[in-house]
């Protein structure tokens, strides 16, 4: 976890922000809260129409342009690494999280 202080410094609209990491025993990260539902579980519960799809699917890629910006790869985009917040008036929002957690995985 000695990227951890460079993992803090990636920002962006569409970016769950990481705000300290512990690695005593087992590696713990502590993120953003946000409130919504997975990419995984959107799909299965509400199915999202194609405007909201591409709209999601802009917004994942605008978090990823702000990491290569940073120049950190998220390493591991996937459904269940993305949040979908609802807003107040029904827009989708897409944050994205765990940014190269699969770094600290044991082999």
């Amino acid at each position: 976890m000695a990227d951890s202080p460079l993992l803090m410094k990636i920002t962006g609209a569409h970016i769950c922000q990481l705000f300290d990491a512990y690695h005593e025993y087992d590696p713990v990260l502590v993120y953003e809260f946000a409130e919504g539902v997975s990419g995984d579980e959107l799909h299965s519960k509400r199915n999202p129409d194609a405007t909201q799809a591409v709209d999601i699917a802009a917004q994942i890629l605008s978090a990823l342009r702000a990491d290569e910006r940073q120049r950190v790869a998220h390493g591991n985009v996937k459904p269940s690494n993305v949040i979908i917040i609802e807003l107040p008036d029904g827009r989708p929002f897409a944050a994205v999280l765990d940014w190269a957690l699969t770094a600290y995985r044991a082999p």
